[in-house]
């Protein structure tokens, strides 16, 4: 599987996305990639990498759907007991298609969020995380909320905390992730935003630049499935959320070692970036919790389960 992962450096000025411009390459089984940050392409690949400016495209338009045409069969479900089965039985692994709009050298591809809203979102390998833009984000009736976990980006103006809101549904063709994170940016100029690897990691990824397709293989599941998943999905989504966790704590700590020859503990739990941290940590908390729980329900065995 083709995973190029950026998670967040422990350290507030570290390198995170930056979205001036984008590299692009080829590897050597001719699949095309995308990122902001240089520091995420394979050296073998680095000379023939290709720097291009983020597209400057018009605005993008917006079709909402009218009000009760949205299917409520589709409302976010929970993960629920299930007999344990085995991947020979009957489960196969599905391939999605998904056509693509060229831009320059990077694809769009129209994506539905919440149901409710379509946005063209530029497909990025590079990304750790998947983000939509502040217009987009009013469209979903999402209000710049100061009680938002927020999360380190580094842009070319500083490091930015950017809000973090979990959508009900972002569907890209006939792919569909519930609950997802997503990040709000202010930074993205004519974009609506980026499909990340928090979308992308669910599947074997290529894209065919001669017939402009995006082509999502789901991971074929090997030995006992729980929950309507195997070993691999579970094993990732424990690992993604333990991974965060421990990572922002890291950055908890590095804000009060830096600060406390110059301040009191009291005076740093007052700043700004030191609410955002906690509400953070609290924030990816309570989706492993969920997961957790979820997981009891299915029985999935503990030792497909870690924890910060």
């Amino acid at each position: 599987m083709i995973i190029l992962i950026i998670t967040i450096f422990l350290s507030l000025v570290s390198t995170l996305p930056v979205y001036s411009e984008f590299y692009r390459w080829v590897d050597d089984r001719g699949n095309v990639h995308f990122t902001d940050n240089p520091a995420s392409i394979p050296e073998r690949d680095r000379d023939k990498t290709e720097i291009k400016e983020i597209p400057q495209t018009d605005k993008m338009e917006y079709n909402i759907l009218e009000k009760g045409k949205e299917d409520s069969s589709e409302e976010m479900e929970t993960l629920k007991p299930m007999e344990t089965l085995k991947a020979s039985e009957g489960l196969s692994p599905k391939e999605y298609v998904i056509n693509l709009k060229p831009v320059g050298s990077n694809f769009l591809a129209e994506a539905l969020l919440n149901l409710s809203i379509k946005a063209n979102l530029m497909v990025d390998t590079g990304a750790s995380i998947t983000l939509i833009s502040r217009s987009v984000a009013d469209k979903l009736g999402i209000e710049q909320d100061s009680n938002l976990p927020k999360l380190p980006f580094s842009t070319t103006g500083g490091i930015v905390w950017q809000p973090l809101i979990m959508l009900r549904s972002l569907k890209v063709g006939d792919v569909e992730i519930k609950d997802i994170e997503v990040s709000i940016s202010s930074s993205l100029k004519g974009l609506d935003g980026l499909i990340g690897m928090n979308f992308l990691d669910e599947f074997d990824v290529s894209i065919n630049p001669a017939t402009n397709r995006l082509i999502l293989r789901e991971d074929s599941p090997k030995g006992e499935i729980y929950g309507g998943h195997g070993k691999i999905w579970w094993t990732k989504k424990f690992r993604h959320y333990s991974d965060m966790i421990k990572d922002i704590k890291d950055i908890k700590r590095k804000i009060v070692s830096e600060g406390s020859s110059d301040l009191r503990i009291a005076d740093i739990k007052e700043r700004e970036e030191y609410k955002n941290v906690l509400s953070v940590i609290r924030h990816y908390e309570n989706l492993l919790r969920e997961l957790d729980s979820a997981a009891s329900k299915a029985s999935v065995p503990m030792e497909w389960r870690e924890y910060p």
